[in-house]
């Protein structure tokens, strides 16, 4: 692991993913997938965490996001954020707000088995 018992907040990560137009936790999940830790997102009287068990630097968890954000959010066609996440068949697709096209997304990542549940 990455130290015992430490756990990184992730502050910001509700409006990141309300930018995105995801729920906030597909890219927890996709981030904890890729740092194998787990993670855990909750709402309770107003207060929202997204934690990911271990210290995760700031450049690392950017890296991360970017990642995210090119197998799941840019267009195949046009390179825009514009993709809106659907499942059809238990696949994960996407359509594209800008130029209209529809993509398969990547279906063998760990968050694909988690988006279709």
């Amino acid at each position: 692991g990455r130290g015992n018992g430490i756990k990184t907040n992730i502050v910001n990560l509700v409006d990141v993913a309300k930018h995105l137009r995801v729920p906030t936790e597909y890219p927890l999940k996709f981030m904890g997938v890729e740092f194998g830790s787990l993670t855990k997102y909750k709402e309770s009287g107003g207060e929202i965490s997204a934690i990911i068990n271990g210290s995760i630097p700031y450049e690392e968890m950017k890296t991360c996001l970017d990642k995210f954000i090119e197998k799941y959010i840019l267009c195949t066609g046009c390179s825009y954020p514009e993709m809106v996440l659907r499942v059809k068949k238990n696949v994960v697709c996407g359509k594209c707000d800008s130029c209209g096209q529809r993509s398969e997304l990547d279906n063998l990542h760990k968050l694909a088995k988690y988006i279709t549940q």
